[in-house]
């Protein structure tokens, strides 16, 4: 099992759509419980792609896409969304792939950069992965839960 991460580009918009339209991805969201629609998708899509603020990796497994983190700078911190299909989860991907993509995210940043998960409370695999990551709890509602963590530039000899 080989976990690797790419940029993602254009020519992904429509696998995106796809993943964020599935049921288990829907159910995950604080923000979106309904199925979005395909020309919203796009130019929002598009316009993370042309963003300096927005880093986006397809995660795959043995050159297979299975899932997608996004890090979009906003209030000054790093908004992370992870996700992972069904068939994918709980074999270690995410772990893996979050770390190789704060380590990308390391190289772009030029100061110390908070990185912040919005959590639903109910979901127990995302709050351990982000845990196990180091992040800390900072606060709890009744739906949600946000946990930080501090990263620093990469060090280039």
């Amino acid at each position: 099992m080989t976990t690797s991460i790419r940029q993602a580009a254009a020519c992904d918009a429509e696998l995106l759509f796809k993943w964020l339209n599935s049921p288990d991805s829907l159910a995950g969201k604080l923000l979106t419980s309904e199925p979005v629609k395909w020309v919203s998708h796009k130019r929002w899509f598009e316009d993370r792609l042309d963003s300096l603020n927005v880093h986006i990796w397809i995660i795959e497994e043995n050159g297979t896409a299975i899932g997608q983190v996004r890090f979009e700078f906003s209030d000054g911190a790093y908004l992370v969304d992870i996700f992972l299909i069904s068939e994918a989860r709980k074999k270690g991907h995410a772990t893996k792939a979050m770390q190789k993509c704060i380590a990308c995210l390391q190289g772009f940043v030029k100061s110390a950069t908070m990185l912040r998960a919005d959590v639903k409370s109910s979901n127990f695999s995302s709050i351990k992965l982000f845990e196990d990551l180091g992040f800390l709890q900072e606060s709890e509602s009744n739906d949600f839960m946000t946990l930080k963590c501090s990263i620093a530039p990469a060090i280039v000899n």
